[in-house]
């Protein structure tokens, strides 16, 4: 199946929006992750990848974020 540039774009956007907010929950403190959203986050292209996204990665459970189409993952201690 052939992908527009569009579609490419906004898996691209996704996957790096989830990474972000990823390294945020590395070093955040608080029990809802604080991140800012992409522009493109409530595109609707982006929810299958935010519905595939694992419950852990490793030994760090899906936190929750304050921020459509983001993830975070990893314990809220300091």
């Amino acid at each position: 199946m052939h992908q527009t540039k569009a579609a490419v774009y906004v898996r691209a956007l996704c996957s790096l929006t989830a990474a972000a907010a990823s390294v945020l929950a590395l070093a955040a403190c608080s029990p809802v992750v604080d991140v800012k959203p992409a522009a493109d986050a409530a595109n609707a292209a982006c929810a299958p990848m935010m519905v595939s996204l694992p419950d852990t990665i490793g030994d760090a459970a899906l936190r929750k974020t304050n921020s459509q189409a983001t993830a975070a993952w990893g314990d809220r201690r300091c």
